[in-house]
């Protein structure tokens, strides 16, 4: 029998871990704005655009790293930060750029998010590793500012004057919510809630939702305050009590339902809180059918430790478990490890550096990955594509040696995530893997194709 929540801690295998508080969680949901966003998951500020997140091109095509093509001079500089939507999470590789029209609105459900062109002449640049930007404006007067990662994104009305502007944060903030009418956009979101990874708690630390009872019950409801909640619950395992839109079977098994959001959350169990091998949605065609089809149009899907068969069964050939066999649940492990993590991404190193981070420890890992393999599908624009998952985030397993704990890889316009570990905040603050997340999260839904200057 897995452990109780209370009881776990007590038998995992603890690496020496170093105490950092630190977000790790805001990377993987990024996505290009409809039509607008230049965001990729290079270096800021080196002038390059490489492939940094599971298959996708991000080649701009000689976009620098900030400026315009046009020949007008500068006549102000506009600098400021971008945050995360909690407020002092600094956020890399945002897109920040200034335009006399506000961009088009974000399509509220699935979709085939395509990087397109910037008007010749729009002034642009994107956040450095600390959300540090400096912003070459070629105009002034009344215009609107621009700052996105992925679907993420704030637009703001900005006089701006000759000389230096300071842009304030309120202007550079990403959003907690979505409000239209106000020039706010976040992913549309859904969490199909299990019984030990409570995801819900690492979301609202960084800012989308409020926390009323961290050390409540495995129900969700008593996780989060529902009504502050900008994304949607439906109960997973069976045990638990229904979220506010329902069981699984309403968005899992009725594509109508599924592709009315950007991004599909699974966090553990599908245990039933007793065992990992059990009847579970991963194995139904109609589900597996649907999950297929919402990646491929461009949504994101992020499973984590015991929910793994939602990406061996639904998506396979890409990830092999540790200890995994024919039968559903065997590559679930009876305790939880630790392991001392380094990330090969240098997009996600320099930011976790820009934070003081060197080092760090993923906690309440439940599975283990023994290896990622290259598999034939097809790119945004259907053609053929030899995609290999990317790998952000190693740890050391004792008894398996330097492994991967998180990989993400493209399927067509989407993107499936999977890691490990669980993310869920404690009563110190975020863990070092849930500011991970946020970097993957935002990295992972950028945009399709290449992005250049008209």
């Amino acid at each position: 029998m897995r452990a109780s929540a209370r009881n776990r801690r007590s038998i995992v295998a603890r690496a020496a871990r170093t105490p950092l508080t630190v977000l790790l969680l805001i990377a993987p949901l990024a996505a290009c704005s409809a039509g607008k966003d230049t965001t990729s998951s290079a270096h800021p500020g080196d002038g390059s655009v490489t492939n940094d997140s599971g298959g996708f091109d991000f080649d701009a095509s000689g976009l620098e790293s900030g400026g315009s093509d046009a020949s007008a001079p500068v006549v102000s500089t506009l600098t400021g930060v971008v945050k995360a939507p909690e407020g002092t999470i600094g956020i890399s590789g945002a897109l920040v750029y200034v335009v006399a029209t506000a961009p088009d609105p974000i399509p509220s459900g699935v979709y085939c998010d395509e990087c397109v062109k910037l008007e010749s002449g729009t002034p642009y640049t994107f956040s450095n590793a600390d959300g540090s930007f400096s912003l070459g404006a070629t105009s002034t007067g009344s215009l609107y500012l621009v700052v996105q990662k992925g679907q993420f994104r704030r637009v703001r009305p900005i006089n701006v004057t000759p000389g230096a502007v300071a842009v304030p944060l309120a202007s550079t903030t990403l959003p907690k919510k979505t409000d239209n009418a106000a020039g706010d956009t976040i992913p549309h979101m859904a969490i199909v809630n299990g019984a030990w990874d409570k995801i819900e708690l690492s979301l609202a630390a960084l800012g989308l939702g409020t926390v009323i009872n961290n050390a409540g019950p495995l129900h969700i409801e008593k996780g989060v305050d529902i009504a502050t909640a900008p994304y949607d619950f439906y109960a997973g395992a069976p045990s638990l009590s229904p979220g506010s839109k329902g069981d699984y079977t309403k968005i899992l098994s009725d594509y109508s339902v599924l592709s009315q959001y950007h991004v599909i959350f699974l966090p553990c169990s599908w245990s039933n809180q007793t065992t990992c091998n059990v009847t579970q949605p991963s194995t139904d065609p109609k589900v597996k059918q649907n999950l297929q089809q919402f990646v491929k149009a461009g949504g994101k899907l992020y499973a984590t430790d015991y929910s793994y068969e939602f990406v061996r069964q639904v998506f396979p050939g890409y990830v092999d478990w540790k200890e995994e066999k024919a039968a559903v649940g065997s590559a679930c492990l009876p305790g939880s490890w630790d392991g001392a993590a380094s990330s090969p991404d240098k997009g996600l190193t320099d930011w976790l550096g820009a934070q003081g981070i060197t080092t760090f420890t993923v906690q309440q890992n439940w599975t283990a990955l023994d290896s990622v393999h290259a598999q034939m599908t097809t790119d945004g624009k259907g053609a053929p594509l030899l995609e290999t998952p990317k790998i952000w985030v190693n740890a050391n397993a004792s008894g398996y040696g330097t492994i991967p704990t998180t990989v993400s890889f493209q399927q067509a316009c989407g993107r499936v995530l999977y890691s490990t570990y669980h993310t869920e905040g404690t009563a110190t603050g975020l863990l070092p893997q849930e500011r991970a997340l946020l970097y993957i999260l935002l990295e992972v839904g950028v945009c399709v194709g290449q992005v250049s200057i008209k």
